[in-house]
């Protein structure tokens, strides 16, 4: 299982390498986009988990949150900009 993940990884981290033009920043939100899809295709292979995404950016995502978790929305903290906030401010 390690070694496949090294090679996932190694492979993401290789095309940053290849000098294709990517920039740091497209590094970074290519492995945040990459490790999002591992994450749902590791909660779709363990039904029995819960899983819930919602975009940091959005407005209502503490209140989402609340609502699956019951965790009170005041103890959700305003999030520091994700890939969606970069590329829009940059």
């Amino acid at each position: 299982h390690n070694v496949q993940n090294s090679r996932y990884w190694g492979k993401l981290y290789q095309k940053s390498q290849l000098g294709g033009g990517e920039s740091r920043e497209d590094y970074w939100v290519d492995f945040y986009e990459s490790h999002t899809q591992k994450i749902r295709e590791f909660a779709m292979k363990h039904l029995s988990l819960t899983y819930v995404e919602v975009e940091l950016e959005n407005p209502r995502m503490a209140e989402i949150l609340e609502g699956y978790t019951r965790v009170k929305r005041s103890c959700v903290m305003d999030c520091h900009p994700g890939p969606k906030w970069v590329r829009e401010n940059n």
